[in-house]
């Protein structure tokens, strides 16, 4: 099942790691919100997935508010725009793309694919995510423009 891809960012943008990995924290968070939100049946140790999406949040709530002020600051270097609404706009964007992937191959198969990435990752401390954004980077990296 294909991941949103970055058809979204900015036209003329290119992007440091910092950045890219900025980025890909965005998109996982939003896939995994979104999958909280239309896989919360699936049950793991009692606990459904918006639950533990919840408990991911609150693991990584500094990290998340640093990456959506960087990111909206981002957004805000090559569009008209407080940082703040234009970093909105951006994840109601990919929110919206995400349940498109879901409508497209109906939530059984959607939640069944998208609930190995979210187990993958919902119990990752600061370190493996980081680990974990830096691989995604690799595999993910011709669909962003670095800079240079």
């Amino acid at each position: 099942m294909p991941s949103v891809d970055t058809k979204d960012l900015p036209a003329k943008a290119c992007l440091t790691e910092r950045e890219r990995r900025n980025d890909l924290l965005v998109r996982l968070q939003t896939e995994m919100s979104v999958t909280g939100l239309t896989c919360q049946w699936k049950a793991e140790k009692g606990r459904n997935l918006l639950d533990q999406y919840a408990t991911f949040s609150r693991r990584h709530h500094q990290r998340l508010l640093t990456t959506q002020d960087e990111h909206g600051r981002f957004l805000a270097r090559f569009e008209k725009g407080s940082a703040p609404r234009l970093f909105d706009r951006y994840r109601t964007i990919l929110a919206n793309e995400e349940m498109t992937v879901a409508g497209k191959f109906g939530h059984p198969d959607y939640c069944a694919h998208r609930y190995a990435r979210f187990t993958e990752v919902v119990g990752l401390e600061a370190k493996n995510l980081d680990a974990w954004l830096d691989a995604m980077g690799k595999t993910r990296a011709k669909e962003y423009k670095s800079c240079k």
